[in-house]
């Protein structure tokens, strides 16, 4: 019987491997997504009780707004792709 898990992580390593094909370094791939994940999870669970699909469209929007500030420190602030990044990932962890 396969682990059903496993297919989060295979999407991680795939994210992953596709950036760095690419040749820029990116350490904020789990960051974003656990910040999507935990977005997804607080709207659906007992306190919010929103709808399944509202929620994950919500975290797909948070992932997307953090992945656009990431851009735009990179590209419209000329700020070095590593270093945007890892600023991102260091906030997050308060």
């Amino acid at each position: 019987m396969p682990d059903d898990r496993a297919a989060v992580f295979v999407l991680f390593a795939a994210a992953e491997v596709y950036v760095l094909v690419l040749s820029e370094v990116d350490l904020s791939v789990g960051f974003v997504g656990g910040v999507a994940a935990f977005t997804t999870a607080e709207l659906i669970g007992t306190n919010v009780n929103a709808p399944w699909w509202l929620a994950i469209l919500a975290g797909f929007a948070v992932g997307a707004a953090i992945g656009s500030l990431q851009g735009t420190l990179w590209q419209g602030l000329s700020c070095r792709p590593l270093s945007s990044r890892w600023a991102a990932c260091c906030s997050g962890r308060g």
